[in-house]
C-alpha cells in the first residue's frame, strides 16, 4: 500500500513566527497532536503539543509570546507519497516518532502520516485476509 492511499490530505499548518497560543489553538480546531511548520510556504519544522509541554510550559515559558520558532523542531522527518506502507512504519519506528510529514518530488507538503492511519490500515488488511479463507 502506498502512503497517498491512506495519508491525511487536509492538512493544518502554523507559521513559525505563530504564539504557541496560537499553535494550541489551531491543534485544538483540527483535533491533532501535531503540525508542521512553514515560513513563506516552505516546510521549516514540525511541532507537537508534547513540544509545547515540555520545552515550553515545562520551562515556565509565556505561551502568548513565545513563538512556535523557539520550541519546534527543525529536523524534518519527511516520507514521499510514493513510498510503501512498511517502510513508512520503519521509518517511525528508527525515528522513534508517531507522525510523518509527506512531501512530493519537489519536497512540497501534501500530507502527514500517523501511526494510527497505518494501524488502521492494517486491520482492515487483517479483517480481509481473514475473510478470504
Amino acid at each position: 500500500m502506498k502512503i497517498k492511499d491512506i495519508m491525511a490530505v487536509d492538512v493544518e499548518v502554523v507559521d513559525r513566527d505563530a504564539s504557541l497560543c496560537e499553535c494550541a489553538y489551531i491543534m485544538r480546531s483540527a483535533d491533532v497532536g501535531g503540525l508542521p511548520v512553514v515560513a513563506e510556504g516552505e516546510l521549516v519544522g514540525v511541532i507537537t503539543d508534547r513540544d509545547i509541554v515540555v520545552r515550553a510550559l515545562a520551562e515556565e515559558l509565556d505561551c502568548s509570546g513565545t513563538k512556535v520558532r523557539l520550541v519546534m523542531t527543525p529536523d524534518v522527518v519527511t516520507c514521499r507519497e510514493d513510498m510503501d506502507s512498511g517502510e513508512a512504519r520503519r521509518l517511525m519506528s528508527a525515528h522513534r516518532i508517531r507522525r510523518l510529514v509527506v512531501v512530493d518530488g519537489e519536497g512540497q507538503l501534501t500530507g502527514i502520516l500517523t501511526q494510527s492511519d497505518l494501524s488502521a490500515r492494517s486491520d482492515a488488511e487483517a479483517v480481509e485476509a481473514a475473510h478470504a479463507v
